[in-house]
């Protein structure tokens, strides 16, 4: 029975760190899937300021059309932010448990 016990607890010593490292990785896997996501959106915005106006958008202009589209999220809140004349848009993607990340947009 002690041998079974010893076991058990070396088990549980390797894995539980494991476990934990496993889900720090999928957290960040996550918020990448998340910034991939408001990549998108930008890039929507985009062509569609483009199309609705004729002219080349600033980036203000994306980021509030892109953040506005992204309110509905629920997993995720995302932040945009552009300054014009940069041709780069932050965006930053935080979680339910507030981890987040940042990743940038920019324009073609």
């Amino acid at each position: 029975i002690i041998a079974v016990l010893v076991i058990l607890a070396v088990l549980a010593a390797v894995a539980i760190p494991q476990y934990i490292d496993l889900m720090t990785n999928a957290r960040q896997s996550a918020l990448q899937g998340a910034i991939a996501t408001g990549q998108s959106q930008c890039s929507l915005a985009y062509g569609s300021l483009i199309l609705a106006g004729g002219a080349v958008p600033g980036e203000s202009a994306i980021a509030t059309a892109a953040q506005a589209a992204l309110a509905t999220a629920t997993d995720f809140t995302y932040a945009l932010a552009g300054v014009d004349g940069s041709g780069t848009i932050s965006i930053t993607a935080t979680d339910t448990s507030g981890a987040s990340r940042v990743g940038a947009w920019t324009m073609p």
